[in-house]
């Protein structure tokens, strides 16, 4: 063999346990150096090289040290008998390793081939030398103390609490305690199990050793088990040629040399369970903790603790601690603005800090806005040669290539979490894979799964694999983001259709789903889908909007209406719907734009924005008259009387909505009719037509239950309930009302559900069960203000604050009067300040200000009179004549009072039943 052939060989024995980067580089140096000396066969060095690569990775893969140490005693006796006498081979293969290797390898991988390279040219040494140097960088480093004690450790309380009583039961009971902490690179695991030694040391006063199993240590592979025992055992004084020659032999006589001793030993960055086992204590009274970024379920004799990120809190006194300096006044709002955007992960933290300390110029408002306009936030996290993206780099690295193409889609996630069919569709695999991956990148801890099933990516991982992701072709990124919009539109249309009796068709031209779909058997399952998605849902829909995927943005809108209509929150939808209806213009798409018109119109209303509701519902209902659309026209009629009722326009109110029934009668469709029919006895309510009401309300009831609607049997139940309740069958009320608020909490009704909630509470205050009024209307009040329905708050409030003046609670009262007050005003709701003023009259009548009640309820019956509302005028009336009862005022204080029973009577309120014992 030629002097080029000879020192290729040599290279060969050097480069083949580098770390894969290293491996990769060394690999092409090689080849290029030997295809330039002999162009005719270009290939044969490298296959040369990928063989005794193979050899050494499928020792390591099988966990086999002893097969590893044969190998290397074996290539390094056939190279010393090549080079012996052979002077020009030596000088070409110290050429190759000066002019080629070298420039392309890390300063500690030269290190360990300058090492390597001088200990080949001479003899063959024992094969204790081949364990701890020809593998590679995997002899482990070992202090005789612990490193000091951190200064700037912060926080962790609970963690070391749970940690130091757990040892400490399982030490009494003479056995050695087993302990793992994992957790994603740069959480702390580290520093945690450090300090916690400290805090330990004393009752291990044999020792406190920390030893590096290097799974993730930069230009090193990780430490074999058979080397890290060599070298402990070397510690504990067992002479180098009396160290029995396999693994379980040296594991045995660890445990047996160990079962005497009280010590502490930190196994940090562990790779695995095959790498931590032999190095475990048998019986004894020892400590052993071990941190792996990877979930070590195969230890099952072990106690764990998967770390999380710093409590936002923790992590902003963590910063302030780490930059040694005073706060400034102009950088405390900044502080935790800082800690977010480093995803409360201790070593972005520490970095961060390390740079402000540095620079006394610099102020925490600099990084933060450094941070928030960082094209790469990673290259921000970056000190001397600590890099936060080099710790992400190896935990990736490690990865097998179909895992860690995935974990590079997963990135790519619009939303803050993700289940499998999401995985799924970025990846373009089947749930199988995906769950497979899933799993394994959770192990790892590259992610979280906060719930079952739904996993997410710490923010600054989600760059690292964006950044990568960035390196792909173009055309793969977009198509993996598209059919991850593809697959949340399809599902979210067909969970729509549970939802939804009048949802959007689908469109015939559509090509089947190219991902699978959840399996939506009902109402029930699509609900769940839906809240799981929402928020997913409308970050797809605010990046087609932004790409200008038109016909996407519509039919995602359409898609949610059903749900956040039901659901809320609405602001959320009034945004969505907004989107719809521009996209829907720029296409010129008439019965979209509206379509999406009255879906807005709907949130307008509901969130209170009357003026601007009646201003879009009547633009939908022009559309769909020039559009010849009845359905269309029906259903804008519907939402048109209900603005007018809301504004206390009720005859226009009446008057519309007795259109739409009839036309939806003339098309055949009941249940259109039916909601029709329930805006209808809203309106009638509100004028107290009591008898009419509950006659409109059984009607629609009736058709809900025939078409098996369950969500519009909830909804019109809840308001038979408080019709009842006005009248004042107070048992009634309650013995509907309880079974309408379960069922609205069923179908997912939350308007519904926070009505019933209120009905109730109001009915537990008249039949003086005041705790539970006062709890059940709390939580209707939750409920309203989830929504951003502030109507449905402002009436809440009234009856809460009625509940405290009854409490003896004077003050709680009027404050919550005069906020229910403030937000009727605000809407122009004169039948709500009507509502409230009486109420507030009241309260004032109970605690001795009749002077002061009388102002209330004689404003209240100005507007009662002017809205005009019935029941409103005679609370009044009522509350007037009952501040008069006094020897000068009888006789008007009773023509008020005759005046408000006639009209309690006429109307059928309840307050007639109980007039003679004194106010509601």
């Amino acid at each position: 063999m030629d002097p080029a052939g000879l020192a290729s060989t040599a290279a060969v024995t050097l480069v083949s346990t580098l770390t894969t980067e290293g491996w990769e580089r060394a690999k092409a140096a090689v080849e290029r150096w030997w295809g330039q000396r002999h162009p005719q066969e270009p290939d044969s060095v490298g296959n040369q090289l990928e063989l005794v690569r193979r050899a050494v990775l499928r020792a390591r893969l099988e966990n086999d040290d002893e097969a590893q140490v044969t190998l290397a005693v074996q290539w390094q006796r056939e190279l010393g008998r090549l080079l012996r006498g052979r002077s020009e081979l030596v000088d070409e293969f110290r050429q190759l390793v000066e002019h080629e290797l070298r420039p392309v390898l890390s300063a500690e991988e030269q290190r360990y081939v300058n090492e390597l390279t001088e200990l080949l040219l001479k003899p063959p040494a024992v094969s204790h030398w081949a364990s701890r140097h020809y593998l590679g960088p995997t002899a482990v480093t070992i202090t005789n103390t612990l490193p000091r004690r951190n200064p700037f450790f912060t926080g962790r309380e609970e963690e070391l609490h749970g940690l130091a009583e757990s040892i400490g039961r399982t030490i009494e009971q003479g056995s050695s305690a087993v302990h793992t902490i994992d957790g994603m690179a740069g959480v702390g695991k580290t520093s945690l199990a450090v300090r916690l030694a400290h805090d330990l040391a004393h009752r291990f006063p044999d020792g406190q050793l920390l030893v590096s199993l290097h799974g993730h240590t930069p230009g090193r592979l990780p430490a074999r088990p058979f080397a890290v025992l060599g070298d402990q055992l070397s510690r504990l004084g067992v002479p180098t040629q009396q160290l029995p020659p396999d693994q379980d032999g040296r594991s045995e006589l660890w445990r047996h040399l160990l079962r005497s001793k009280r010590m502490l030993i930190i196994l940090d960055d562990a790779t695995g369970h095959g790498q931590v086992r032999p190095l475990l204590p048998g019986d004894g009274r020892c400590l052993v903790l071990v941190t792996s970024r990877r979930r070590l379920t195969a230890l099952a004799e072990t106690e764990c603790l998967s770390l999380e990120t710093l409590p936002h809190e923790e992590a902003c006194q963590l910063f302030v601690r780490l930059m040694s300096r005073p706060l400034r006044p102009e950088e405390e709002g900044a502080v935790g603005e800082l800690a977010r955007l480093c995803g409360c992960l201790p070593l972005a933290i520490g970095l961060l800090a390390g740079k402000l300390r540095h620079h006394p110029a610099w102020d925490i408002t600099d990084l933060v806005s450094s941070l928030a306009s960082a094209q790469h936030r990673l290259a921000e996290f970056q000190a001397e040669d600590v890099r936060i993206g080099a710790a992400f780099d190896l935990s990736y690295r490690n990865l097998p290539p179909g895992r860690q193409r995935l974990f590079l889609r997963l990135g790519l996630h619009i939303g803050n979490d993700m289940d499998v069919h999401a995985a799924a569709a970025l990846g373009d695999i089947s749930l199988a894979e995906a769950r497979e991956h899933l799993e394994a990148l959770y192990t790892d801890h590259l992610l979280d799964e906060p719930v079952r099933g739904r996993y997410r990516m710490h923010d600054l991982l989600k760059d690292h694999a964006r950044n990568h992701a960035a390196q792909d072709p173009p055309t793969e990124t977009r198509q993996a983001i598209e059919r991850l919009l593809d697959y949340y539109e399809t599902t979210a249309e067909a969970a729509d259709r549970h939802l939804s009796p009048q949802s959007w068709p689908p469109d015939p031209a559509a090509p089947p789903p190219p991902t699978p779909m959840p399996r939506l058997p009902g109402r029930r399952a699509a609900l769940e889908w839906m809240r799981s998605e929402h928020a997913n849902l409308l970050a797809c829909a605010a990046r087609a909007s932004a790409q200008a995927q038109h016909p996407r943005v519509i039919r995602l809108a359409f898609a949610m209406h059903a749900f956040l209509h039901q659901a809320g929150p609405w602001e959320q939808a009034l945004a969505l719907h907004r989107a719809a209806v521009a996209a829907a213009q720029l296409m010129g798409a008439r019965p979209e734009e509206a379509h999406a018109l009255r879906n807005l119109g709907v949130m307008l209303y509901l969130t209170d924005n009357y003026a601007q509701a009646d201003e879009v519902l009547s633009r939908a209902l022009i559309l769909y008259e020039r559009l010849d659309d009845p359905h269309g026209q029906a259903g804008a009629l519907t939402d048109l009387g209900g603005v007018h009722a809301l504004t206390d326009r009720y005859g226009r109110a009446l008057e519309l909505l007795g259109q739409a029934c009839t036309t939806y009668r003339h098309l055949g469709d009941p249940l259109g009719e039916a909601r029709a029919l329930g805006q209808l006895a809203r309106v009638q309510r509100l004028t107290d037509d009591y008898s009419r009401a509950l006659g409109t309300l059984e009607q629609a009831l009736a058709v809900h239950r025939a078409f098996g609607n369950r969500f519009g049997e909830a909804g019109a139940l809840a308001q038979i309930g408080g019709v009842l309740r006005l009248r004042g069958l107070h048992e009634r009320a309650t013995a509907v009302l309880e079974p309408a608020r379960d069922l609205c909490q069923e179908v997912g009704d939350r308007f519904g559900e926070a009505a019933a909630l209120k009905e109730l509470g109001v009915v537990h205050r008249l039949t003086d069960n005041l705790t539970a009024s006062v709890h059940l209307l709390r939580q209707a009040l939750a409920v309203y203000r989830g929504l951003g329905d502030r109507f449905g708050e402002a009436g809440t409030l009234v009856h809460l604050g009625a509940g405290q003046g009854l409490m003896g609670k004077r003050e709680e009262a009027i404050g919550l009067l005069r906020e229910a007050l403030a937000i009727h005003m605000e809407l122009g709701s004169r039948h709500g300040e009507a509502v409230t003023r009486n109420k507030w009259g009241v309260v004032l009548r109970n605690f001795g200000d009749p002077s002061g009640a009388s102002r209330q309820h004689a404003r209240a019956l100005r507007l009662a009179r002017a809205v005009p509302s019935p029941l409103e005028e005679a609370r009044a009336l009522e509350g007037i004549g009952r501040c008069d009862l006094r020897p000068r005022g009888q006789s008007q204080a009773e023509a008020h009072l005759r005046e408000a029973l006639a009209i309690y009577r006429r109307i059928g309120a309840g307050e007639a039943l109980v007039f003679a014992d004194g106010p509601c």
